[in-house]
Parts: structure tokens; C-alpha cells; sequence
């Protein structure tokens, strides 16, 4: 799950540098963008915390999710980037993480298709409530944000100039 947690960290960094720098028109496209990567990466996240909950592994559906997260990484990066490409060479803006990984997406799902057998009979010897705390721990950690709740920290306001009240 590394390369997950890696992609969430800096798809929600791209959302806080944007939030800060960015104008209104180009805040508002890239949360329309962010907004299809998490749904997609939620989805995906479902499906894993799922099979955990119920022991068992569809992987038809494992193929559609990746599938579709991939797909959803590749057009975030195709539509985020340009948006964020001025904001490199302003001072004092932390590097860009972009683009976003998306081949681990196809080799996360190679694994969860290969291993899963592996891991089924560990998992069905477990307590119902002991696999529905992990996948609960699991979605804790890695489900990703809303927009609205990333850098959510209020920006100073410009101070008066002095000559401000004296037309």
C-alpha cells in the first residue's frame, strides 16, 4: 500500500499548493479533477477493505477498479499539470509533486490477484470483528480527503497600506 499512500500524499500536496497560489477558475478544475481521483481512489480502496470484511476476492472487479484508477491518475496529470506549471518558477513554492505514479495501480492489482489465495484462509480463520478493525484501520489510513478539506487553514489578510483611508 506504500505507492498508494505516496500518490494520496501527493495528490492532497498538489491540492494544498493550488489552494494557496492558484486563481478561483483553476482551484475550481483542479478540485473538479481531484474530486474523480478520489472517488476512484476510494472506490478501489472499497474494494480491498471489502474483501478483507468478507474474506473473499472478486477479481473482475479488482481489474475494473484499477483499471479505472489508472485511467483517472493519467487525466489528473494530463489536466493539473499546465495548470501548475507557472507556479515552478514563482519563489518560494515547494516542488510540484507531479505527475502522479500510476503503474504501481496496475502492479498493486497483479499482486491483490496473485496473493490473495495466499491470504484467504488466514483471513476466513479470523473473527468477523477482527477483519472488520482492519479493514476500518485500513481505510483510516489511506482513504483519501475531500477537496474542501485540504489546507484548510485560514491565509493572513494584506495588511491596510497606510495611505489607504487618506483619498
Amino acid at each position: 500500500m506504500a505507492p498508494f499512500a505516496r500518490t494520496r500524499a501527493q495528490a492532497i500536496s498538489v491540492a494544498g499548493i493550488a489552494k494557496k497560489n492558484l486563481d478561483p477558475g483553476s482551484i475550481n478544475q483542479i478540485n473538479v479533477k481531484y474530486a474523480a481521483l478520489q472517488a476512484d481512489a476510494n472506490d478501489y480502496l472499497g474494494l480491498i477493505t471489502e474483501s478483507l470484511q468478507v474474506a473473499s476476492f472478486d477479481q473482475s472487479k479488482n481489474q475494473r477498479s484499477s483499471t479505472e484508477l489508472g485511467k483517472t491518475i493519467d487525466g489528473f496529470n494530463g489536466s493539473v499539470t499546465p495548470l501548475m506549471n507557472p507556479l515552478e518558477t514563482r519563489p518560494g513554492i515547494a516542488p510540484i509533486p507531479l505527475p502522479l505514479e500510476s503503474q504501481w495501480v496496475t502492479q498493486l492489482s497483479t499482486w491483490l490477484n496473485s496473493t490473495w489465495q495466499k491470504y484467504h484462509a488466514q483471513l476466513s480463520a479470523m473473527a468477523p470483528q477482527d477483519r472488520m478493525a482492519a479493514a476500518q484501520q485500513l481505510k483510516a489510513e489511506y482513504a483519501w480527503p475531500n477537496f474542501q478539506d485540504i489546507a484548510t487553514e485560514k491565509l493572513p489578510m494584506p495588511l491596510a497600506s497606510p495611505t489607504a483611508g487618506a483619498h
